[in-house]
């Protein structure tokens, strides 16, 4: 039998297509026969398409898409590329929960995650990323699975319990996740690490194809609306004497950098393994400088204001709080030294926890017993 991996792969996101590769190909690292689920998730679908109907404002609409059409088209051209290529994808496709409940007896076991499969933002509550479709409870399971916020609303606790009660094991990517379900159900779990981590710097080097630039430079990668992060990355890249690089797809340009738009998964990696120093405010922006040993900045509190929790609980976990940038430190730049080796001996307890994690699963997959399917509730990961 094989796992089913549930997750945002269709995104065009780098972190959530790099993750999705990532956790099939450790499960295979693992001897594991897994392969991701193709569900187009409506929302999922309609938030990433070429045209965009999502302001009241006709002009900036029709200009927007005309935009944004070209860039969309071409980068899902590059990320079908990715996907078709690296990631083991089901052979059907499915649409909805209905067609889902068909495939139970297809697969051992299911794994949901990583990724914010649990923010019910994300996908108006698709139920299908809390394996809502599955009946026997002993094949739920979730990976690294994120909240992507600190506390559930409370009318949404009632659902949240319901969904998650029966599954047999559950792990989080961050402390503000487990905390959520110590909350309802007095259960404490592990937190797992994100996908990513568990490939080594030389497994996702091996999918490069190296471009060589000129001059060395400074990579600004960000997903939200970025506070003072740009002033400080054009600040830095005085000092050093370096190009500016800035990975964005965004119409209007903000800085003076050198924009690069229609990136593939692994021009993206290429891009952070090249870097002399990162600038972000992403979550897998933060994740690859560290799995590349950069020296990076983080800024955890973007324009919008919200806490980014998950970069946040990343930079705790490795002792790198020095890194997260804010508006009071823009002038603070140093050349100084990330101790990696102390990063990385945290990282490799992490990840041996992680995989051990991963081999419980699938030898639970093996060894499924009439007293396994008959049990309820959230195991302890």
């Amino acid at each position: 039998m094989k796992i089913g991996i549930l997750t945002f792969h269709r995104a065009l996101n780098y972190g959530a297509v790099l993750q999705t590769y990532a956790l099939r190909k450790a499960l295979n690292n693992l001897g594991v026969d897994a392969e991701v689920i193709d569900y187009r998730c409506k929302v999922i679908e309609k938030s990433y398409a070429p045209i965009q109907f999502n302001s009241k404002n006709i002009l900036k609409v029709v200009v927007s898409n005309m935009f944004y059409y070209s860039t969309r088209k071409k980068m899902r051209e590059k990320f079908n590329e990715f996907i078709n290529l690296k990631v083991n994808l089901s052979k059907e496709k499915y649409f909805n929960i209905k067609e889902l409940a068909k495939i139970e007896n297809t697969y051992g076991l299911f794994i949901t995650g990583s990724d914010q499969v649990f923010n019910y933002e994300c996908t108006d509550f698709d139920k299908t990323y809390f394996l809502d479709f599955v009946k026997d409870d002993y094949k739920k399971n979730s990976y690294a699975a994120s909240f992507g916020f600190d506390s559930i609303p409370n009318n949404y606790v009632e659902e949240y319990q319901r969904l998650l009660q029966g599954f047999a094991n559950i792990s989080v990517r961050e402390e503000s996740g487990r905390n959520i379900i110590k909350k309802m159900f007095e259960k404490d779990i592990n937190i797992s690490l994100d996908p990513v981590f568990l490939l080594s710097k030389e497994e996702w080097i091996s999918i490069i194809n190296p471009v060589k630039r000129k001059r060395k430079y400074i990579l600004m990668y960000t997903i939200a609306s970025p506070n003072n992060l740009i002033p400080f990355a054009e600040n830095l890249a005085k000092k050093i004497g370096c190009e500016l690089v800035y990975l964005n797809d965004r119409f209007k340009k903000n800085s003076t950098a050198e924009y690069i738009r229609f990136c593939s998964p692994t021009d993206f990696l290429d891009l952070f393994a090249g870097a002399e120093y990162v600038v972000t405010n992403s979550f897998h922006g933060t994740a690859f400088s560290i799995l590349f040993q950069k020296t990076f900045y983080c800024e955890v509190v973007p324009k919008n204001g919200k806490k980014n929790f998950r970069v946040i609980d990343l930079l705790n976990m490795l002792n790198l709080n020095e890194q997260i940038f804010n508006s009071e430190g823009i002038n603070r730049i140093t050349n100084s030294c990330i101790d990696y080796k102390a990063v990385n001996n945290i990282l490799e307890t992490q990840k041996k926890s992680a995989l051990d994690y991963l081999e419980k699963l699938s030898n639970s997959m093996k060894n499924t017993s009439i007293d396994a399917k008959n049990e309820k509730g959230i195991i302890n990961g």
